[in-house]
């Protein structure tokens, strides 16, 4: 029936305007060419045997752009309920006091201070944990806590490149904005371990960021087809959100929920600019807009 929608967003198409409505505000993690080369890069180094150096990758992109949404996608991808060989660690609740030496050894499930596994012998069991739990890759997605936590910075860069080292042999992800590349300079060897793969804000000229709106259509349950790619919708998108994902999709979901409650049920240039200007009458103070 609504053949312009993905099959699950199709039957919540059927349900009421509450429940669409309610759809319409969840994050959607649509496919790119850029994602897809990262969740199989992150595959191929899972499957790799252990064995000297491991494989790193710093991923780098502006505050917005979707590094957390990836993040979480890269973990569906390789993660089954039976095996967990990628493991994400969100930073952002640490901040200053960001101890990644802790962190990590807590996640294994000890109890009391890291530097009492700081050992030949806590080093067996730290091994022996990682074997149990299948472990291949660590992600620590908010890495510019890293930034912030000066005073663990030796240690924190000595935990990165010990654990990528032989000993343990974990393969490393770590996301932030462009502060992070900094933050691993801070120590000679990791820079060279950590390939860079950088998120770039969209270009509403290109052919990925129609595909990419076409996509994210397919995700809100509107009963009639938006032609939401033509060079105006576009020029209307990208002057109301800008070029980063998080504020992209805000607007899309913002007019398809106004498309829900005025009956349009499509995406058109009026319901872009109405829609955003209700939203703004909405976050202003007392109801006026700035």
């Amino acid at each position: 029936m609504y053949d312009h929608l993905s099959p699950r967003t199709a039957v919540i198409a059927q349900l009421s305007d509450e429940e669409r409505i309610d759809y319409c505000r969840r994050n959607f993690f649509i496919m790119t060419g850029f994602s897809k080369r990262v969740i199989d890069d992150v595959r191929g180094i899972i499957r790799m045997e252990r064995g000297g150096t491991t494989v790193c990758r710093a991923l780098v992109g502006r505050t917005g752009i979707g590094k957390s949404t990836l993040i979480k996608a890269i973990a569906t991808a390789c993660n089954t309920p039976d095996s967990r060989p990628v493991e994400v660690i969100d930073l952002s609740p640490y901040g200053r006091h960001t101890d990644l030496h802790e962190i990590f050894v807590s996640l294994l499930g000890f109890t009391g201070a890291a530097k009492k596994l700081a050992n030949p012998n806590g080093l067996k069991l730290i091994k022996g944990r990682v074997a149990e739990r299948g472990l291949k890759m660590l992600i620590f997605d908010e890495a510019n806590a890293l930034v912030s936590a000066t005073r663990t910075t030796e240690g924190n860069t000595t935990f990165l490149r010990g654990m990528s080292n032989e000993d343990i042999g974990l393969n490393l992800m770590v996301a932030g904005t462009k502060d992070i590349s900094s933050f691993l300079r801070k120590n000679d060897q990791l820079p060279s371990r950590f390939g860079r793969l950088e998120m770039q804000d969209w270009d509403g000229e290109s052919k990925s960021f129609s595909l990419f709106l076409n996509g994210y259509m397919r995700y809100l349950p509107l009963r009639k087809a938006s032609m939401i790619d033509t060079a105006e919708m576009i020029a209307k998108i990208t002057s109301l959100a800008g070029h980063l994902t998080r504020d992209i999709a805000r607007v899309l979901s913002d007019a398809a929920i106004y498309a829900i409650v005025h009956g349009e049920e499509c995406i058109t240039l009026k319901v872009l600019q109405d829609s955003y200007n209700e939203a703004l009458a909405f976050y202003a103070p007392d109801g006026v807009m700035p």
